[in-house]
């Protein structure tokens, strides 16, 4: 039965998860992307639905969005760069690298495209939207939807091959100060921005790959505690400072510490079979999920909006299913997004499978 990832330069390399290393690092993979679903259910769906007005249960929703948003790409691109090590550190010499960059911008492309459709047909005001044919083929090179991780992976891979012969401590301080001194010096923002500030963790997978590969064999269940104290502490006192560079330094180290401890809960969690089997199954099909969730989110406002604007009112209206909306439709949305990759699997696989021409010839977004 084929599988398939998030666009990942390295997936090719990974056989059956039939042993720790795999199972958690696609474990952390899985839980990476259900928190990206819900944030944006969070941020586009629920928030805009209560108005602000429950001063109970916004407050924890919008702080579990400001917490996880520091994690889950950090993770997720640590675990990317881990998986792209061998490729990147081989250089442009070998065809490797091209082919994750071809194939990244191939997925990237494509989904653009289907995204477009998407806004066309709904009409309505939706994050992120364009609908307009130059702002299509303005977003071929400058990413401002959901799909900027997928443009970045191919940013990445270029940058980091083409400097592969840099001393990995030379790139990992260039990187950090970068990612300290850059956001305010440029004044970036957008998503170039999360891609230049983000960067610093694919190149921390990249660079310390043989160490984080073997973390199932020296982690011990103390390691939580010490990493939990420096991301509550950086997280306490990164606001705290008045200049901005060690705010952003402290919070670098909170963002840091804290996917850290995800990947400690999530190595020890996968200890148990049946958590494990479950994780690894969303994990190995996060290029679905990924790509898939804000299209339908897209298309739940739709209805909301257009369909069943009363009775979504009356949803918002009670405590109770309220309290738990967020968690139920991230569910429900990674279910869907799960039964159209079965669905379309063989009708239409050029939607999660690249070409053979392009990907070579094992597809590296296909695992048997």
């Amino acid at each position: 039965m084929g599988t398939h990832r998030l666009p990942d330069p390295a997936m090719h390399a990974s056989k059956p998860a039939a042993n720790n290393r795999i199972a958690w690092i696609d474990a952390a993979r899985g839980v990476s992307v259900a928190a990206i679903v819900l944030f944006h259910v969070v941020l586009w769906d629920y928030t805009p639905l209560t108005a602000n007005h429950d001063p109970y249960l916004d407050p924890v929703w919008q702080r579990q969005g400001e917490i996880l948003g520091s994690v889950r790409i950090p993770m997720l691109l640590l675990l990317s760069g881990l998986l792209a090590s061998s490729k990147i550190r081989s250089g442009f010499a070998s065809p490797g690298a091209l082919r994750s960059m071809a194939v990244n911008y191939y997925f990237y492309a494509l989904w653009l495209l289907i995204y477009f459709a998407v806004f066309l047909v709904i009409g309505i005001q939706v994050p992120h939207a364009f609908t307009t044919a130059g702002a299509f083929f303005r977003e071929l090179l400058i990413p401002g939807t959901t799909l900027w991780y997928i443009f970045a992976l191919v940013v990445y891979t270029f940058v980091l091959t083409l400097l592969h012969r840099v001393p990995a401590w030379l790139m990992l301080t260039v990187l950090l100060v970068m990612t300290i001194l850059l956001p305010e010096t440029l004044g970036l923002d957008g998503m170039w921005a999360k891609i230049i500030h983000n960067l610093v963790f694919f190149a921390i997978g990249v660079y310390l790959a043989p160490l984080l590969r073997g973390a199932q064999t020296w982690l011990r269940w103390w390691h939580g505690l010490p990493l939990a104290v420096v991301a509550a502490g950086s997280l306490w006192s990164s606001g705290k400072l008045p200049w901005a560079a060690a705010g952003n330094l402290l919070y670098l180290c909170f963002s840091l510490a804290a996917a850290a401890l995800l990947l400690w809960g999530v190595i020890l969690l996968c200890q148990i079979r049946m958590l494990r089997g479950f994780l690894t199954f969303i994990g190995t099909r996060t290029l679905s999920i990924y790509v898939l969730h804000a299209p339908l989110i897209y298309l739940l406002l739709f209805a909301e909006q257009k369909i069943w604007p009363s009775a979504i009112q009356d949803v918002a209206q009670n405590p109770m299913i309220m309290s738990i909306y967020p968690l139920v439709v991230t569910a429900a949305i990674i279910a869907v997004c799960l039964g159209l990759e079965r669905i379309t699997r063989n009708t239409v696989p050029f939607l999660f499978s690249a070409p053979r021409w392009l990907a070579g010839a094992r597809n590296p977004e296909r695992r048997s």
